[in-house]
């Protein structure tokens, strides 16, 4: 049976619908997409540029950490006091005692220090240590600075309150103007010390200059020594003694033993020299003279018995102006910093 042309065209219409009647597509969606890819890549490459910027940065921290761990172990302090004969210096100087200390600062390493600082801090010394100036043993290039208390000094012996008290009568002796210590190199200098009153200080040596690494930081070697009694004497050595002299014990002393070799190191004394019974090192200051007679050797050729003495009074009197107890406490001092090597 034939169909409808009608019924034909509008069939032939719903087909022509349907093949022409998918959804539109968005222009945008690539470009979105495209957008979204970019983005993620972006993304990517932030996090790679901060890990290694984080990565750099703790490398170029290490290192830093590495250069200043090489300068601080790669320089070498090396601190020297010596007594002044007294008579290098005019008569109206009164001091007990003139200390030269010589420094000597070297630089092992391959990197230069630029602008340091040299500061030396003795603890409760204003009353009795002042820095001589306009010598000829002193280089000039020191000069007494506030010595305010910092937290560096405070930490040395952990009680910043007893730091405090007695910065009031420390006296700080520095650099003023920054100093360079080459590659390789070495850089010495020496100031001189008169002290008025005899007793041992402390004095805390600090060595501070700009990290090359981090400029803005600074580093810091920090070291503490001792201006013992014993080197506040002009010490001499006296291989033989004239049996015209005359020499008493210093009463209510005792003999003790001390090595060979700190006798020679303390004393200076010559190679050519031997040290023998009957032989005298000698300690001497404008006020008081004492010996340290070398009465017995041991079988060991390694140390030696010995006794404190003194002079014959009438020959030399500098002796009377200390009773005999501060004479036994001078010697008890100095027989302890024997004994200890220093």
């Amino acid at each position: 049976m034939d169909q409808d042309p009608k019924e034909k065209k509008d069939s032939t219409d719903e087909k022509i619908e349907s093949s022409s009647g998918p959804e539109k597509l968005n222009p945008y969606a690539g470009l979105s997409s495209f957008m979204e890819n970019v983005s993620l890549t972006f993304s990517n490459l932030q996090r790679v540029i901060t890990e290694n910027e984080r990565r750099l940065e703790s490398v170029v921290s290490a290192m830093n950490s590495m250069m200043e761990s090489t300068l601080l172990l790669g320089l070498e302090s090396k601190i020297l006091v010596e007594s002044v004969d007294s008579k290098d210096f005019s008569s109206d100087l009164e001091y007990n005692s003139i200390n030269k200390i010589d420094i000597t600062i070297k630089n092992n390493t391959k990197f230069p220090v630029l602008g340091a600082n040299l500061h030396f801090e003795f603890v409760l010394g204003k009353p009795v240590l002042q820095l001589l100036k306009n010598t000829n043993a002193g280089d000039g290039i020191f000069e007494v600075v506030d010595s305010s208390p910092s937290s560096d000094h405070r930490s040395i012996d952990g009680n910043s309150e007893s730091q405090e008290l007695e910065n009031d009568k420390s006296i700080a002796i520095s650099t003023p103007k920054g100093i360079e210590i080459p590659p390789l190199g070495a850089f010495k200098s020496s100031f001189l010390v008169g002290i008025r009153k005899r007793t041992r200080l402390e004095c805390v040596f600090t060595l501070s200059f700009p990290n090359p690494g981090t400029p803005s930081k600074s580093l810091v070697l920090k070291n503490k020594f001792f201006l013992y009694l014993i080197y506040q004497f002009f010490r001499s050595f006296q291989a033989q003694v004239s049996e015209k002299d005359e020499f008493k014990v210093v009463s209510n002393s005792s003999p003790f033993c001390v090595k060979i070799n700190t006798i020679r190191n303390l004393f200076r004394v010559p190679h050519s020299d031997s040290v023998q019974p009957g032989s005298i090192c000698w300690l001497s200051s404008p006020s008081l003279v004492i010996g340290l007679r070398i009465d017995k050797i041991s079988s060991s050729f390694d140390s030696a018995s010995c006794s404190w003495i003194h002079p014959d009074t009438k020959k030399d009197n500098r002796r009377s102006s200390l009773s005999d107890s501060d004479l036994l406490l001078v010697l008890e001092t100095c027989s302890k910093e024997i004994l200890s090597s220093l």
